[in-house]
């Protein structure tokens, strides 16, 4: 439920109450679907959140099968959050 939820939240441009909701989501090990995920990530990039964009593919990357992983790391090069990890450490949100 919440995946769309979350979907749709992304699709109207809420991606600060998105956010929200995957953090909280996220405390109970529940991470949705690449597709959702994508959309909230590319939804913050847009808003220029890309320290929030990164902290959630980090810990979405942790949570996928690996052979998903490769489609985070495009994502992250797409979206030009695929910087020195050492710059984005300091910069950890969540």
């Amino acid at each position: 439920m919440f995946k769309i939820f979350l979907s749709r939240l992304c699709e109207n441009g809420d991606v600060d109450t998105g956010l929200e909701v995957f953090k909280d989501n996220l405390k109970l090990n529940k991470v949705p679907g690449f597709r959702t995920m994508k959309l909230l990530v590319e939804g913050l990039v847009k808003g220029t959140k890309l320290k929030e964009a990164k902290a959630v593919v980090d810990k979405v990357k942790k949570r996928f099968p690996e052979n998903l992983v490769h489609g985070w790391n495009k994502v992250e090069k797409e979206l030009g959050l695929s910087v020195d990890d050492q710059v984005w450490d300091q910069l950890k949100v969540f």
